[in-house]
């Protein structure tokens, strides 16, 4: 793990310390309970609810520690509700109920608790039974929502110890969800704390952090959606960062780049080592945090646990029942696989062109009658299956209910957003291990009706804004040769000219994943179909079935990375 870091952040290199504690597993029947304070975690469980242990492993795990201690609690740096059909298909709900089932008691927002809009969000929070916590989210508009039952930070007694838990959402959650949801009218009223380069974020964090010291915190624990990554103009905005420049905390909980590690130091500002800790993705392990009772704090990762839960088991079984009827309605057959991933299982959705980007782009122009389309790789989260594609199946591959809008852009406006999308691709798709995709980005979009070169030897030349939004573009361009499908020729493209495209409503009305160059850009029609409907009725309607010979025999190198 800590090769791994050294790999994605200088900083993380220079200031981590391997963890010096390991708890034990030890449950002995009849022996009396200890006094030990034991915090469970997860984070970015995107919805995969039986993974690994699952929510019904963890709530057996759990039940089995409050056999050994009474002071266990159980929180979750964030991602939850969103990433698979059964978040999706009630938008949050029924994960918000086998929240409550397990019994967590704190929750933190990632910058996904936001995909469904704030009102969806503010209903689901009144069905928490958890503490929402952020103490860098501000709210300055009129209505009431989630930000009402949110609080800073919960101080919890255990016995004579107090422990603070402090909630810390990632900056880039108005990026990486939908920008418009955070504005009333063209405002915007939700704010992470972005101003000053990072100086606003901190100065939140550590007034939460001093507060929780006057109120008698013994310890101070923050439940992070962050990410050990520093980008550059962005610095202070990753857990490595928000250690390195506070003053008080005694570990962090982290979460956003889905990373594993049990147990890292960073020096905070004073030179105190304070662990920070992540348990991946998706139910690879879940985490236990203890400050037994000589006040020595230690983490380690829970990969399996036998057990299970039979309440949860049976709600999740319940709530599958419901979904399956719909979920399961064939819409479409394919006569091939398209996956994310390349053939060494890497994903490449997110830093080339790949079959399954091609045909979903297509889906979209086709649907628009457009010959232009794209649409972000952040979008594009399962392969599409060889034969049988269910309502779930398509549902799967974009699942965030994304719709469609077509727009009429100037070919100036094409260039910029295709040079704000490749600003991150490398020349290699992996990195030295050969098992880790490198220049990865969400935002990285899959085209329809476009060809081009990118550059990587260029050093992209885009400003951001603070809120990493796209701002311009002030220096050499990577993308090169960029050529506009028209009939059934390929033309340069004319920047002065205006072109018909069809994308999805995130990234033409809502600016999502910082596309704010199509901000003026004048929707023709708009919300006029899923993205997932778009799919299926492009293999069903224009394909035949017929994915193989287009996508596979004769794959078209749209995006040619030099």
């Amino acid at each position: 793990m800590k090769n791994l870091l050294k790999n994605i952040s200088k900083a993380f290199a220079l200031f981590t310390i391997l963890c010096a504690f390991c708890s034990a597993e030890v449950f002995a029947k009849g022996k009396k309970p200890s006094k030990d304070i034991v915090i469970l975690y997860t984070n970015d469980v995107h919805c995969a609810v039986e993974n690994n242990m699952g929510y019904a492993g963890l709530s057996a795990y759990k039940n089995e520690c409050l056999k050994e201690t009474p002071f266990v609690t159980l929180v979750d740096a964030g991602d939850a509700i969103q990433g698979e059909v059964i978040g999706a298909i009630d938008k949050g709900e029924s994960i918000v109920k086998l929240m409550n089932a397990v019994g967590y008691d704190f929750a933190v927002y990632g910058n996904h608790e936001f995909d469904y809009g704030m009102d969806q969000l503010t209903e689901l929070v009144k069905k928490s039974n958890a503490q929402y916590l952020c103490c860098n989210l501000k709210y300055e508009g009129n209505k009431k929502t989630f930000i009402e039952k949110t609080l800073p930070y919960k101080i919890v007694k255990y016995g004579n110890v107090k422990v603070a838990f402090i909630g810390v959402s990632t900056p880039y959650s108005i990026k990486t969800s939908t920008p418009t949801f955070f504005k009333e009218g063209d405002k915007y009223v939700y704010d992470f704390g972005t101003e000053k380069d990072g100086d606003e974020f901190i100065k939140r964090v550590q007034n939460a952090i001093d507060q929780a010291k006057k109120e008698g915190a013994d310890y101070i624990i923050a439940i992070s959606h962050l990410g050990p990554f520093e980008e550059p103009g962005f610095e202070k905005y990753s857990s490595v960062s928000l250690i390195k420049n506070t003053v008080g905390l005694n570990a962090v909980i982290d979460a956003h780049s889905h990373t594993v590690f049990e147990c890292e130091k960073v020096l905070d500002k004073n030179g105190n080592a304070v662990p920070v800790t992540q348990t991946g993705t998706k139910f690879q392990n879940i985490g236990k945090l203890v400050i037994n009772t000589k006040g020595e704090l230690s983490t380690k990762l829970i990969y399996s646990y036998d057990e299970k839960d039979e309440k949860v088991v049976n709600l999740i079984a319940d709530i599958k029942s419901q979904n399956e009827k719909l979920l399961g309605r064939v819409i479409a057959t394919s006569d091939a696989k398209l996956d994310i991933n390349n053939d060494n299982q890497i994903r490449q959705v997110r830093n080339r062109g790949c079959a399954i980007g091609n045909l979903v782009a297509d889906s979209f122009a086709y649907a628009g009658k457009t010959q232009i389309a794209f649409t972000n790789a952040g979008g594009i989260r399962k392969a599409l299956p060889e034969g049988d594609v269910t309502y779930g199946d398509a549902l799967s591959i974009m699942p965030f209910g994304n719709m469609l809008c077509t727009a009429e852009v100037s070919g100036q406006t094409i260039l910029d957003a295709l040079e704000f999308a490749y600003r991150k691709v490398e020349k290699e798709t992996i990195d030295e291990t050969g098992k880790k995709a490198v220049g990865e980005d969400g935002c990285f979009l899959q085209v329809a009706g476009l060809k081009f070169d990118v550059d990587p030897g260029i050093q992209s030349s885009v400003k951001l804004d603070e809120a990493g939004m796209f701002a311009s573009v002030e220096g050499k361009r990577r993308v090169k040769n960029v050529k506009i499908l028209c009939g059934d020729l390929w033309t340069d493209i004319d920047p002065d000219a205006v072109y018909a495209v069809t994308s999805i409503d995130y990234i033409l009305k809502s600016q999502g994943d910082g596309y704010t160059m199509f901000k003026n850009a004048k929707v023709t029609c708009d919300s006029f179909m899923f993205a997932y409907e778009s799919i299926a009725n492009y293999i069903t309607l224009e394909l035949k079935g017929k994915v193989r010979d287009r996508y596979i025999n004769n794959f078209e190198n749209r995006i040619n990375v030099k």
